[in-house]
């Protein structure tokens, strides 16, 4: 197996590492600070993964409308608390579910993806430049655990924010109780996607590193179906994300942070 011995922790810049998780051909090391796991061997991205492997689809779901409509717009009533109009970039727009709700909404919005999508530059982030202090809102629906570098990535959002500006970042959350209760089974895992396993504590120390401050941590569960199992371990699982729910330890996490007013 590939290994990257020399891998610095993103959030606290560390290089010791312990295994976490081993599968069948990759692990994840957790940094020995626990800020975050890294995948070994780590991903290679490719656009071709878009198609049928967005985590996006891993969102919840209700029968009345799209889950990725109704997990877009729950991002956008949780920035819309602060901000709830202006410039908005979505950075990994995918499909265009966030781009789309948040163009209803009256935000003027733009999407940066890899491959061709709805109303996006077709371009990769941060290698994608913007002029300084462009936008009001920025989102990560998703995203930041692909990313090589989040911690440069979240610099240069710092620099493409207004003074006051709001970014959303959404992650699975490593955390979580389903990740303890499902190990290697999580399907937030993606080790074939994910560069780093990140958490709602772990962004926000990344977004303070960066200069900005956290307003708002909320957490639901990612998309879990009956299937073909039997109706008693459904209903256990049921209890499982309830129990989750009740104790903030959801795996599918919305963090919001802002970049101070006052800052250059």
């Amino acid at each position: 197996m590939a290994d990257d011995s020399a891998a610095r922790c993103p959030v606290c810049g560390g290089d010791s590492w312990r295994i976490a998780l081993r599968g069948s051909d990759f692990r994840i090391d957790m940094c020995t600070a626990g800020c975050v796991g890294r995948t070994v061997p780590p991903p290679v991205y490719s656009p071709d993964l878009l198609s049928d492997a967005c985590v996006e689809n891993l969102t919840q779901r209700d029968q009345a409308e799209s889950g990725h409509f109704a997990f877009a717009n729950r991002i956008l009533d949780l920035l819309s608390r602060f901000q709830s109009s202006g410039k908005l970039l979505d950075i990994g727009s995918g499909r265009g579910h966030l781009l789309m709700s948040a163009a209803d909404r009256g935000y003027d919005a733009i999407g940066l993806e890899a491959a061709p999508g709805v109303e996006s530059i077709v371009g990769s982030f941060p290698q994608h430049s913007f002029a300084p202090k462009s936008f009001d809102v920025v989102a990560l629906n998703h995203v930041m655990e692909h990313l090589d570098d989040p911690r440069s990535a979240l610099a240069e959002i710092e620099r493409i924010l207004k003074p006051g500006g709001l970014l959303a970042i959404c992650v699975p959350d490593f955390s979580s109780l389903m990740r303890r209760v499902k190990s290697i089974g999580w399907q937030g895992l993606q080790p074939s996607q994910h560069v780093w396993q990140l958490s709602s504590r772990s962004v926000s120390m990344l977004a303070k590193s960066a200069g900005l401050e956290t307003l708002i941590v909320q957490h639901s569960n990612l998309d879990y179906r009956r299937g073909n199992g039997s109706l008693l371990k459904w209903l256990a699982l049921r209890s499982m994300l309830t129990l989750a729910g009740l104790l903030k330890l959801g795996d599918n996490a919305i963090v919001i942070v802002r970049k101070p007013l006052g800052t250059s």
